[in-house]
């Protein structure tokens, strides 16, 4: 995951309680700039959300002595689906953008 953005690990492990609202903020400056650079940054983002979910749910399951694993396996299992589902949407939206602006100079 490191050798997709730099800059997505770097807010991941060293900022974790500020990469979601980064995500947040970066995402709807791309859906409204259409600015591919930052789309791919919104894309890595939400990629290395699932890792930071896994271990969040990993803590989880130590500090609860894994009396309620199943639950957490559960909502790691959702939050990963529904990360790993954006991430796919935002990679083929950033690939939309690039293809829409090479046909642009085309014509």
């Amino acid at each position: 995951l490191w050798e997709l953005s730099h800059e997505a690990l770097f807010c991941t492990l060293l900022l974790p309680p500020l990469a979601e609202p980064l995500q947040i903020v970066v995402g709807t400056v791309f859906m409204l700039s259409e600015h591919p650079p930052l789309g791919r940054f919104f894309a890595c983002l939400t990629l290395f959300g699932v890792l930071g979910a896994t271990v969040s749910s990993v803590a989880l399951l130590v500090a609860l002595d894994g009396g309620s694993w199943i639950f957490i396996f559960l909502q790691l299992l959702l939050h990963g689906g529904l990360k790993l589902m954006l991430f796919k949407a935002a990679s083929v939206h950033v690939t939309n953008v690039e293809m829409a602006l090479d046909q642009r100079f085309i014509m």
